[in-house]
């Protein structure tokens, strides 16, 4: 997710790390590490809770636009043609 502040624009990552437990951290323009999750969670609803507890705010998601794009993509590859 990307949020325009004030003075910059951030980005909240969430993610699984190799013990497939979750984490999130919230990462600036330039790639600076703003905060993180101090524990790592079993669920990702509880990662986010931690998260929105630091100032996570989740946007409606864009289904539509991605529906969409994909939909276009389909219908504009032309069947193959057949050879006898």
């Amino acid at each position: 997710m990307v949020r325009n502040g004030a003075s910059m624009i951030e980005r909240w990552f969430f993610y699984q790390d190799v013990a497939n437990l979750w984490k999130w951290a919230r990462i600036d323009v330039f790639g600076t590490v703003l905060s993180y999750s101090a524990v790592a969670f079993v669920s990702r609803d509880d990662c986010v809770e931690d998260a929105r507890r630091s100032g996570y705010r989740e946007e409606p998601a864009r289904t539509a636009s991605v529906a969409t794009r994909v939909e276009r993509r389909a219908r504009s590859r032309s069947p193959l043609p057949t050879r006898y």
